[in-house]
């Protein structure tokens, strides 16, 4: 015992010996993958993406924690409680690239405000000593390219503070046209190809179907849209989910005739009439009773008497 606890607190221990000190180290060899997954049992939970190491819920905390951050990013950063706003009255906002009608608004604690100085790179371009500290400029006045705008607090008891500043580009009417030719047209022209291509594949889909098959008065379900009655063929049908909204009616095709057409949204009691309606058109007419030869000899007689 006086020997393995000599080796164990030598600094630099000497290779084993042959013979029992192998055995010894085999054995602590094969020991060492329990001692492995000991500590795999404690390990810290990885934070991986997908909710392995993390609740779903904390996942969702975090999200909206990042869409606050952003959210005040956008509004401007804070100095002892104050910050600078800027907003589009009229005109064009990309970002940090405006052009127009804009408004320019300290946010704080403005009872203890005697006035603010909003300056644009450093110069006053104007002043405002009541409440609301709000003031409107135009980026006509200001030449083009970035600017960064602030604004200088006085407070009631002589002491003031300055915004972090807020940089924009100040854009001309050039690149505003530029950048709705090269982004905004170009998208809205996509999208409104989808839609195309998605409207004219449901009427091709549409066409090619065959009309629904179900007898004239038999029951049916109607979907989260309700329901209406073909102008066409007079018969009730399950309004479809991507039928077109016009108000109180749809832009829809009728499962019996194939029929497109503008259809009401009919109630509940004028869907089942329609159906009691198609009921009685399907039962087959009473037969015409042919008349006696007695009848028809009174019917001759008849006809003589007022004739003459």
């Amino acid at each position: 015992m006086a020997d393995n606890r000599t080796i164990t607190n030598n600094p630099h221990p000497q290779p084993p010996p042959q013979g029992g000190g192998q055995e010894k180290t085999s054995f602590l060899l094969a020991r060492q993958p329990r001692k492995q997954k000991t500590h795999k049992k404690f390990s810290a939970p990885r934070l991986e993406a997908g909710g392995r190491g993390l609740p779903r819920a904390f996942e969702g905390v975090g999200f909206l924690l990042l869409v606050a951050a952003l959210l005040l990013i956008a509004a401007g950063p804070l100095q002892d409680g104050y910050r600078l706003v800027v907003n589009k009255t009229l005109g064009y906002n990309n970002g940090s690239q405006i052009r127009g009608q804009f408004s320019a608004e300290v946010v704080g604690d403005l009872s203890a405000v005697q006035s603010v100085e909003f300056l644009a790179d450093g110069q006053v371009f104007t002043e405002v000593k009541n409440a609301p500290f709000k003031t409107s400029f135009n980026t006509a006045d200001f030449s083009i390219g970035w600017h960064a705008l602030s604004a200088k607090i006085v407070r009631s008891d002589g002491s003031s503070l300055s915004t972090p500043e807020r940089r924009f580009e100040f854009v001309s009417v050039e690149a505003e046209a530029a950048f709705f030719r090269n982004v905004v047209f170009p998208f809205l022209i996509g999208v409104f190809g989808l839609v195309f291509v998605g409207i004219a594949a449901q009427f091709l889909g549409m066409r090619a179907r065959k009309p629904l098959n179900l007898p004239l008065g038999a029951q049916r379900s109607f979907g989260l849209k309700g329901g209406g009655i073909c102008p066409r063929c007079q018969r009730a049908f399950s309004l479809h989910w991507w039928s077109a909204n016009l108000l109180t009616a749809v832009y829809d095709r009728c499962d019996f005739c194939g029929k497109w057409s503008v259809v009401k949204i009919a109630s509940r009691a004028e869907l089942e009439a329609a159906i009691a309606a198609e009921l009685a058109a399907a039962q087959p007419e009473q037969p015409i009773r042919p008349k006696s030869e007695e009848e028809r000899l009174k019917e001759i007689l008849d006809d003589s008497r007022f004739s003459k």
